[in-house]
């Protein structure tokens, strides 16, 4: 059996966004012949380890991003220490792997550090222009994007795009590909309704749990059938009648996601992209101060897709029936390019 080329693979652990919708792409490389080395921390990493309890893992530095209320800049700046010294024993630890797998390539899901200029690398991001007022922010990032060899971009080009601004805006100086939406998940046939609505939690504490409870607290005064997917492997600590599981992977969750009428949610990239292919209805609730979702929540509900509410003033009684009422993405326009072309950029020889 012909020896198998190693690439790295790096995850940003922030919530489970990044994880889902790298898990189509380690599954191409797979499939195109290449072995991956998973790279990440936290749940991310528990979550990817569990789908492919095959493939070698390493443990990476964590950013330990989280959000409080107040301004998206001010936080980021706040913790952009914390940030930065992860992002350089990332990328020294990058360089131990690669002598360690002798691996001929890197892929980055918005790990600034994971790259290195003796291999090709490839860096995968929505966030080309964050939609901040401050030109640091996106000046700071593309300097990060351009120390990898190309950068990926899920989404698709033109007026199909699901990022609109945020991918559409700003250009890197290195090659740049649209590869169109990323999702785990596939679509679903029709099937019978089992749940009114179905919350599913996601991202960086401690708005995650401020969601759940003020969600929860809704749910219990509301007739109908309901369920609580967490997003999370933390013990729950929940004194509930409403069902609920810690995490949810793969066909579960599309099985779940596809017999309910309706997905109560973050508006976060992954997200979406997951709602793309299954084209369901959601009622979106942005982060708080997480500019990113909030413009991504107005967006789409000024296109008339989907509605979305603050999470100061969600009212699950007055919003479920105002987000039936609004369509979802109407088609899938499926992959924009062939995933496995992407992985050219890896059959070259490695540099000295």
């Amino acid at each position: 059996m012909a020896r198998q080329d190693h690439i790295l693979f790096g995850v940003l652990n922030w919530g489970l966004g990044h994880a889902t919708r790298s898990v189509p792409l380690i599954r191409a490389l797979k499939d195109a012949g290449f072995k991956p080395v998973i790279a990440s921390d936290g749940v991310a990493l528990e979550y990817l380890q569990e789908l492919f309890p095959e493939l070698p893992t390493e443990e990476l530095p964590a950013y330990g991003v989280r959000y409080s209320n107040g301004a998206f800049f001010l936080n980021m700046m706040m913790q952009l220490p914390r940030i930065g010294l992860a992002v350089y024993k990332e990328r020294a630890l990058a360089a131990k792997l690669l002598r360690k797998y002798d691996a001929k390539g890197m892929v980055s899901d918005n790990r600034l550090g994971f790259s290195n200029s003796s291999v090709p690398s490839a860096y995968i991001t929505h966030q080309l222009n964050i939609p901040v007022s401050y030109p640091l922010v996106n000046t700071l990032h593309h300097r990060y994007i351009n120390r990898f060899s190309e950068c990926w971009v899920p989404d698709f080009e033109g007026e199909n795009t699901i990022g609109g601004a945020l991918t559409h805006t700003l250009k890197p100086e290195v090659p740049l590909k649209f590869i169109g939406a990323l999702s785990q998940l596939e679509e679903q046939k029709e099937a019978q309704v089992e749940y009114d609505a179905v919350v599913i939690l996601s991202g960086p504490e401690p708005q995650r749990s401020l969601l759940e409870k003020k969600l929860l607290n809704q749910l219990e005064q509301l007739k109908g059938n309901f369920l609580l997917v967490r997003g999370t492997l933390s013990k729950p600590d929940l004194k509930t009648k409403i069902p609920f599981k810690n995490l949810m992977v793969g066909e579960e969750i599309a099985q779940v996601i596809n017999r309910s009428r309706l997905i109560i949610s973050r508006s976060g990239y992954s997200s979406l992209m997951d709602y793309h292919v299954l084209r369901n209805k959601a009622l979106l609730i942005p982060t708080p101060g997480q500019v990113e979702q909030e413009y991504l929540a107005e967006s789409l509900m000024e296109k008339k897709l989907f509605y979305a509410v603050s999470q100061k003033k969600v009212s699950l009684a007055e919003d479920i029936p105002r987000a039936l009422e609004y369509p979802g993405f109407h088609t899938n326009t499926g992959i924009a390019v062939d995933r496995t072309a992407l992985f050219g950029l890896f059959k070259g020889e490695r540099k000295s």
